[in-house]
Protein backbone atom coordinates (compact mmCIF):
# COMPACT_ATOMS: atom_id res chain seq x y z
CA UNK A 1 0.00 0.00 0.00
CA UNK A 2 2.80 2.43 0.88
CA UNK A 3 4.72 1.55 -2.27
CA UNK A 4 1.59 2.18 -4.33
CA UNK A 5 1.27 5.62 -2.73
CA UNK A 6 4.91 6.44 -3.53
CA UNK A 7 4.55 5.26 -7.13
CA UNK A 8 1.39 7.27 -7.69
CA UNK A 9 3.06 10.41 -6.36
CA UNK A 10 6.46 9.81 -7.95
CA UNK A 11 6.10 11.88 -11.11
CA UNK A 12 4.86 14.89 -9.14
CA UNK A 13 7.62 14.46 -6.55
CA UNK A 14 10.50 14.39 -9.01
CA UNK A 15 9.13 17.32 -11.04
CA UNK A 16 8.94 19.39 -7.86
CA UNK A 17 12.43 18.29 -6.90
CA UNK A 18 13.75 19.02 -10.39
CA UNK A 19 12.35 22.54 -10.18
CA UNK A 20 13.61 23.27 -6.65
CA UNK A 21 16.79 21.17 -6.38
CA UNK A 22 17.70 20.12 -9.95
CA UNK A 23 20.99 18.50 -8.96
CA UNK A 24 18.85 15.91 -7.14
CA UNK A 25 15.70 15.99 -9.25
CA UNK A 26 17.39 15.66 -12.65
CA UNK A 27 19.08 12.26 -12.09
CA UNK A 28 15.92 10.93 -10.42
CA UNK A 29 13.84 12.10 -13.35
CA UNK A 30 16.24 10.62 -15.89
CA UNK A 31 16.76 7.17 -14.52
CA UNK A 32 15.13 6.18 -11.21
CA UNK A 33 11.83 4.74 -10.06
CA UNK A 34 10.57 3.19 -6.78
CA UNK A 35 10.67 -0.61 -6.81
CA UNK A 36 10.06 -1.40 -3.12
CA UNK A 37 8.98 0.18 0.15
CA UNK A 38 8.92 -1.13 3.68
CA UNK A 39 7.98 0.39 7.03
CA UNK A 40 10.62 -0.43 9.65
CA UNK A 41 10.14 -1.16 13.32
CA UNK A 42 11.45 2.35 14.03
CA UNK A 43 8.57 3.85 12.03
CA UNK A 44 10.77 5.01 9.15
CA UNK A 45 9.75 4.21 5.59
CA UNK A 46 12.47 2.63 3.47
CA UNK A 47 12.04 3.54 -0.20
CA UNK A 48 14.14 1.52 -2.64
CA UNK A 49 14.83 3.16 -6.00
CA UNK A 50 15.84 1.18 -9.07
CA UNK A 51 18.25 3.08 -11.34
CA UNK A 52 19.10 2.16 -14.95
CA UNK A 53 21.92 4.59 -15.88
CA UNK A 54 25.36 3.92 -14.38
CA UNK A 55 26.40 7.58 -13.80
CA UNK A 56 23.11 8.28 -12.02
CA UNK A 57 23.41 5.07 -10.02
CA UNK A 58 26.88 6.04 -8.83
CA UNK A 59 25.72 9.55 -7.96
CA UNK A 60 22.50 8.62 -6.18
CA UNK A 61 24.13 5.73 -4.29
CA UNK A 62 26.52 8.12 -2.54
CA UNK A 63 25.44 8.11 1.14
CA UNK A 64 25.39 11.92 1.38
CA UNK A 65 23.28 12.26 -1.80
CA UNK A 66 20.92 9.47 -0.74
CA UNK A 67 20.45 11.25 2.59
CA UNK A 68 19.63 14.52 0.80
CA UNK A 69 17.11 12.74 -1.43
CA UNK A 70 15.56 11.15 1.66
CA UNK A 71 15.30 14.54 3.38
CA UNK A 72 13.63 16.09 0.34
CA UNK A 73 11.14 13.23 0.02
CA UNK A 74 10.44 13.38 3.75
CA UNK A 75 9.47 17.04 3.48
CA UNK A 76 7.20 16.50 0.50
CA UNK A 77 5.55 13.34 1.81
CA UNK A 78 5.43 14.49 5.44
CA UNK A 79 6.99 11.21 6.51
CA UNK A 80 10.38 9.95 7.71
CA UNK A 81 11.99 8.46 4.61
CA UNK A 82 15.15 6.41 4.19
CA UNK A 83 16.39 5.95 0.61
CA UNK A 84 18.31 3.02 -0.86
CA UNK A 85 19.39 3.03 -4.53
CA UNK A 86 20.03 -0.19 -6.45
CA UNK A 87 20.40 -1.22 -10.07
CA UNK A 88 17.28 -1.74 -12.20
CA UNK A 89 16.06 -5.38 -11.98
CA UNK A 90 16.40 -6.13 -15.71
CA UNK A 91 19.75 -4.39 -16.16
CA UNK A 92 21.26 -1.08 -17.18
CA UNK A 93 21.08 1.04 -20.32
CA UNK A 94 22.87 4.03 -21.86
CA UNK A 95 21.71 7.49 -22.93
CA UNK A 96 23.19 10.86 -23.99
CA UNK A 97 24.05 13.10 -21.02
CA UNK A 98 21.43 15.70 -21.99
CA UNK A 99 18.55 13.22 -22.47
CA UNK A 100 15.58 13.54 -20.11
CA UNK A 101 13.15 10.82 -19.04
CA UNK A 102 15.27 7.93 -20.30
CA UNK A 103 13.10 4.78 -20.62
CA UNK A 104 13.94 1.96 -18.25
CA UNK A 105 15.01 -1.41 -19.71
CA UNK A 106 11.93 -3.50 -20.44
CA UNK A 107 11.13 -5.88 -17.58
CA UNK A 108 8.85 -7.91 -19.86
CA UNK A 109 11.07 -8.15 -22.95
CA UNK A 110 10.16 -11.05 -25.20
CA UNK A 111 6.78 -11.80 -23.65
CA UNK A 112 3.58 -11.99 -25.74
CA UNK A 113 1.35 -8.93 -25.82
CA UNK A 114 -1.42 -10.66 -23.87
CA UNK A 115 1.03 -11.47 -21.08
CA UNK A 116 2.39 -7.92 -21.07
CA UNK A 117 -1.16 -6.60 -20.72
CA UNK A 118 -1.81 -8.98 -17.81
CA UNK A 119 1.39 -7.83 -16.08
CA UNK A 120 -0.18 -4.39 -15.56
CA UNK A 121 -1.87 -5.99 -12.54
CA UNK A 122 1.49 -6.44 -10.82
CA UNK A 123 1.96 -3.81 -8.13
CA UNK A 124 5.69 -3.13 -8.59
CA UNK A 125 8.60 -3.43 -10.97
CA UNK A 126 9.97 -6.31 -8.88
CA UNK A 127 6.71 -8.18 -9.19
CA UNK A 128 6.69 -7.69 -12.97
CA UNK A 129 10.28 -8.95 -13.12
CA UNK A 130 9.37 -12.04 -11.08
CA UNK A 131 6.32 -12.59 -13.30
CA UNK A 132 8.47 -12.38 -16.45
CA UNK A 133 10.98 -14.88 -15.11
CA UNK A 134 8.19 -17.22 -13.95
CA UNK A 135 6.57 -17.08 -17.38
CA UNK A 136 9.87 -17.98 -19.02
CA UNK A 137 10.01 -21.06 -16.78
CA UNK A 138 6.57 -22.17 -17.92
CA UNK A 139 4.41 -20.89 -15.05
CA UNK A 140 1.10 -19.19 -15.76
CA UNK A 141 0.04 -17.75 -12.36
CA UNK A 142 -3.03 -15.66 -11.78
CA UNK A 143 -2.25 -12.17 -10.53
CA UNK A 144 -3.78 -10.49 -7.48
CA UNK A 145 -5.85 -13.59 -6.71
CA UNK A 146 -8.32 -13.16 -3.84
CA UNK A 147 -8.47 -15.74 -1.04
CA UNK A 148 -10.86 -14.73 1.72
CA UNK A 149 -9.83 -11.26 2.87
CA UNK A 150 -6.42 -11.47 1.24
CA UNK A 151 -5.03 -10.80 -2.21
CA UNK A 152 -2.12 -12.95 -3.40
CA UNK A 153 0.46 -11.53 -5.79
CA UNK A 154 0.79 -14.79 -7.77
CA UNK A 155 -1.43 -17.83 -7.41
CA UNK A 156 -1.95 -21.23 -8.97
CA UNK A 157 -5.39 -22.00 -7.50
CA UNK A 158 -5.57 -25.59 -8.77
CA UNK A 159 -2.61 -26.50 -6.55
CA UNK A 160 -3.31 -23.96 -3.77
CA UNK A 161 0.22 -22.62 -4.18
CA UNK A 162 1.08 -18.94 -4.30
CA UNK A 163 4.00 -16.53 -4.19
CA UNK A 164 4.35 -13.09 -2.64
CA UNK A 165 7.01 -10.52 -3.50
CA UNK A 166 6.74 -7.72 -0.97
CA UNK A 167 8.76 -5.18 0.95
CA UNK A 168 12.53 -5.29 0.79
CA UNK A 169 13.99 -7.09 3.80
CA UNK A 170 11.03 -8.93 5.36
CA UNK A 171 11.16 -12.68 4.64
CA UNK A 172 7.61 -13.59 5.59
CA UNK A 173 4.15 -12.10 5.57
CA UNK A 174 2.12 -10.99 8.58
CA UNK A 175 1.57 -13.91 10.95
CA UNK A 176 -2.22 -13.56 10.89
CA UNK A 177 -2.16 -13.67 7.08
CA UNK A 178 0.01 -16.79 7.09
CA UNK A 179 -2.26 -18.57 9.56
CA UNK A 180 -5.39 -17.74 7.59
CA UNK A 181 -3.92 -18.91 4.29
CA UNK A 182 -2.60 -22.04 5.99
CA UNK A 183 -6.07 -22.74 7.32
CA UNK A 184 -7.31 -22.56 3.73
CA UNK A 185 -4.60 -25.13 2.83
CA UNK A 186 -2.59 -22.67 0.77
CA UNK A 187 1.20 -22.93 0.60
CA UNK A 188 2.81 -19.55 0.04
CA UNK A 189 6.39 -18.83 -0.96
CA UNK A 190 7.32 -15.47 0.54
CA UNK A 191 10.12 -13.51 -1.12
CA UNK A 192 11.58 -10.26 0.15
CA UNK A 193 12.09 -7.63 -2.51
CA UNK A 194 15.85 -7.85 -2.21
CA UNK A 195 15.69 -11.61 -2.90
CA UNK A 196 13.73 -11.07 -6.11
CA UNK A 197 16.09 -8.27 -7.09
CA UNK A 198 19.25 -10.29 -6.44
CA UNK A 199 18.11 -13.49 -8.20
CA UNK A 200 14.55 -13.73 -9.46
CA UNK A 201 15.28 -17.05 -11.16
CA UNK A 202 16.26 -18.58 -7.83
CA UNK A 203 12.96 -17.39 -6.35
CA UNK A 204 11.05 -18.91 -9.26
CA UNK A 205 12.93 -22.18 -8.77
CA UNK A 206 11.86 -22.21 -5.11
CA UNK A 207 8.24 -21.77 -6.21
CA UNK A 208 8.55 -24.57 -8.76
CA UNK A 209 9.66 -26.95 -6.01
CA UNK A 210 6.22 -26.55 -4.42
CA UNK A 211 4.49 -27.67 -7.60
CA UNK A 212 4.07 -30.92 -9.53
CA UNK A 213 5.53 -31.00 -13.03
CA UNK A 214 2.11 -30.70 -14.68
CA UNK A 215 1.71 -27.24 -13.13
CA UNK A 216 3.89 -25.60 -15.74
CA UNK A 217 4.41 -25.88 -19.45
CA UNK A 218 7.73 -27.01 -20.86
CA UNK A 219 10.02 -24.24 -22.05
CA UNK A 220 10.57 -23.94 -25.79
CA UNK A 221 8.46 -25.06 -28.75
CA UNK A 222 6.87 -28.46 -28.61
CA UNK A 223 7.93 -31.05 -31.13
CA UNK A 224 5.22 -31.92 -33.68
CA UNK A 225 3.78 -35.43 -33.39
CA UNK A 226 5.51 -38.00 -35.54
CA UNK A 227 3.70 -38.87 -38.72
CA UNK A 228 2.46 -42.43 -39.04
CA UNK A 229 4.27 -44.34 -41.75
CA UNK A 230 2.82 -47.05 -43.95
CA UNK A 231 3.70 -50.56 -42.88
CA UNK A 232 3.65 -53.71 -44.95
CA UNK A 233 0.83 -56.18 -44.54
CA UNK A 234 1.41 -59.90 -44.47
CA UNK A 235 -0.16 -60.34 -47.90
CA UNK A 236 2.33 -57.89 -49.43
CA UNK A 237 -0.01 -54.87 -49.57
CA UNK A 238 0.66 -51.77 -47.44
CA UNK A 239 -1.70 -49.95 -45.16
CA UNK A 240 -1.69 -46.94 -42.90
CA UNK A 241 -2.52 -47.18 -39.23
Amino acid sequence: MELRHIIQAWQTLILRLDAGEPYLGRPLRRAAHPIAAERGADGKLLVVLGCWLLPELDFLSDPDIAEQVAAALSRMLEDEIVVKVVSWPSGMTQAPPDALDVPAPDLLAGLPEAVRAEAVNCESALQRWFYARAYQRGLRPELQYVVGHYRLDFALPRYRVAAEVAGWEARQGPREREHQLGAERWRVAWFAGQEAHADADRCVAALLRLLPRDAYVAAGPRRPPAQSLPRPRRNGYRERR
